[in-house]
């Protein structure tokens, strides 16, 4: 991740927050907030589960921020909360039966017809979890390898090849057309 404006931003209104200044720790939260919610909105799909989840992350970040050894890792360390805070949250969902409920809401996908073009967003929606997570987090946030082996708690080979797997899926699909499996 670049070094932008907004990163160096970040890693000095850490060092306040850590050091107890709440107008910090006020504007982290308006900083990242909205990263954050979108994250849990495309990891939940529902608004309010998205916003109970981005709850918890501030909470969590609240009581472990002083903690924080080195603030240009604050970046990572939170989106490794909310990816996990995100986790837990699906683990309920399916003990709850909330996500049986959900797929039996959904509309049927029907084959589009052949001269159709393919709806790009679609086909990323059609990628297994862990392949939308680590293009997400590559695409939208400018996350590294490294950054996103941190955050979703997996090797650094293991993000390669999920981005490569989820690149040469979507590759095969604009080349072919097809948009459904």
């Amino acid at each position: 991740m670049q070094r932008t404006p907004k990163i160096i931003a970040t890693e000095l209104l850490v060092l306040q927050a850590k050091s107890g200044d709440k107008a910090a720790f006020a504007e982290l939260y308006r900083l990242w907030m909205p990263v954050l919610y979108g994250r849990c909105l495309r990891q939940l799909k529902q608004p309010a589960d998205a916003q109970d989840a981005v709850q918890k992350v501030w909470i969590k970040v609240i009581k472990g921020i002083g903690q924080l050894k080195n603030p240009a890792t604050f970046i990572a360390w939170i989106m490794r909360i909310c990816h996990l805070t995100c986790v837990d949250a699906i683990r309920k969902q399916i003990r709850r039966g909330k996500m049986q409920q959900n797929l039996q809401n959904e509309i049927p996908v029907t084959k589009p017809e052949a001269d159709t073009a393919i709806d790009l967003t679609s086909a990323i929606k059609q990628l297994p979890e862990n392949q939308r997570q680590v293009l997400d987090l590559h695409y939208s946030l400018g996350f590294s390898i490294s950054q996103i082996a941190h955050v979703v708690g997996v090797k650094s080979g293991t993000v390669k090849s999920r981005l490569y797997t989820a690149r040469q899926t979507l590759k095969t699909k604009l080349q072919t057309g097809e948009n459904y499996e």
